[in-house]
């Protein structure tokens, strides 16, 4: 448990050592390994989900591809922004990954309900719901970008620029 050079140097004054600044270390240590797990198993999860609903491998693949790309770009746009992957971060992957899911899933069942060429009504009818829901959803979470705490800023900002990609990249891939 003690792997960092914090806890290393706070042991060295008492092996009792407790607090806040020791809890919260453990705390961030512990939800980055179980956040992996937890996506890695939601992810799996919903994969499950979407190929029971198309009966489809193809189309359940075809689903996932802008959630994958798109967690992806996140993680790029954390890294070049420079924002590190933290307690607040992290717990906003699931709704990336919820909301993302969501859009590729509607746009394939109208797809697969319209038929062949039928792509430009699938765009004017649930291509505009989608932009609808995923820009509300982007502009509520993005609001708390200019609250007073830092985590709150970065949930806001990772979740205004999580759902855009993901909105983007279903509707260019998709």
């Amino acid at each position: 448990i003690y792997d960092s050079k914090f806890l290393e140097d706070v042991t060295k004054v008492s092996k009792k050592a407790t607090g806040m600044p020791v809890f919260m270390y453990l705390l961030i240590q512990y939800t980055k390994e179980s956040g992996a797990i937890a996506t890695l198993l939601s992810l799996v999860v919903i994969f499950l989900l979407v190929l029971i609903d198309f009966r489809n491998l193809k189309f359940a693949l075809i689903s996932l591809l802008p959630l994958i790309i798109g967690s992806l770009w996140t993680l790029a746009f954390l890294v070049v922004t420079d924002f590190q992957l933290t307690y607040m971060t992290i717990m906003v992957v699931p709704l990336i990954i919820g909301i993302g899911i969501d859009d590729g899933v509607h746009i394939i069942h109208r797809y697969r309900m319209e038929g062949k060429n039928s792509l430009p009504l699938v765009l004017r009818t649930t291509g505009k719901a989608i932009v609808l829901t995923s820009v509300t959803t982007m502009v509520a979470f993005g609001s708390l970008a200019f609250s007073r705490m830092v985590g709150y800023q970065q949930v806001g900002i990772t979740l205004f620029a999580g759902i855009g990609f993901l909105l983007i990249l279903s509707v260019i891939f998709l």
